[in-house]
């Protein structure tokens, strides 16, 4: 059975997604959590990896188990065992030919900047912080170069 869980993370604990030899990733804790729950070694796919200090909200991961258990169960059962900067949101049963990444319709990413004369320690690690003014007709002639469609194949 495929499972898709919703994640959501505070990253600034974690050496990104995917997983490395340290075990410091979002994958190596949630594949730990989903063996803990579940007693099964399973491989996590996500629709799209993250750095390392980067934070996620609406990351959509797939599994593939054995285990039966209700979309609550695989929520509740696998925060049981997930640190508290780590939590899955949503669970539901996916046809076999849904894939995490490659089903995937769109991706959004938001850069935070705070802009104020004195930084905030509420949104320390969750946003940039420029204290000197910024110019908004520059940042936005520089932002309309990004719009459209683009080719990052040399960026893999």
């Amino acid at each position: 059975m495929r499972v898709a869980l919703g994640l959501e993370y505070d990253g600034r604990f974690f050496e990104g997604w995917q997983t490395q030899p340290s075990g410091r990733t979002v994958q190596d804790h949630l594949q730990e959590a989903i063996f803990k729950f579940t007693g099964e070694k399973v491989n996590a796919v996500c629709a799209g990896r993250t750095d390392a200090k980067v934070h996620a909200s609406g990351q959509v991961v797939h599994i593939d188990t054995e285990c039966e258990r209700n979309d609550f169960s695989w929520v509740r059962g696998l925060n049981s065992y997930l640190e508290p900067t780590v939590a899955v949101r949503w669970a539901q049963y996916v046809p076999e030919s849904f894939h995490a990444r490659f089903s995937a319709v769109s991706r959004t990413y938001q850069y935070w900047i705070s802009n104020e004369p004195v930084r905030s320690p509420l949104l320390a690690g969750r946003t940039g912080w420029v204290f000197r003014p910024l110019d908004e007709k520059k940042m936005q002639e520089g932002a309309d170069y990004l719009l459209g469609e683009h080719d990052f194949f040399q960026f893999q």
